[in-house]
């Protein structure tokens, strides 16, 4: 059975694959079951394996921005 890896969750047991975060949430740990919301000031692409810092000159206080 595979281990997810970092962006990616195995949310049940037994499952056969690994799902990708979907943007707004990241997972930075393999192997784990649930994604984590992104942070304010940070945004998830699809399949994060860490939240990134809003772009230079912007922000955003409202936390699982997708991008």
């Amino acid at each position: 059975m595979p281990s997810a890896l970092s962006g990616t969750v195995q949310p049940s047991v037994g499952q056969n694959t690994c799902s990708a975060c979907d943007a707004g949430k990241y997972q930075h740990v393999p192997g784990e079951t649930a994604c984590l919301e992104c942070v304010a000031g940070s945004y998830c692409d699809d399949g994060a394996s860490a939240p990134l810092p809003c772009k230079e000159g912007t922000f955003s206080n409202t936390p699982g921005l997708g991008s």
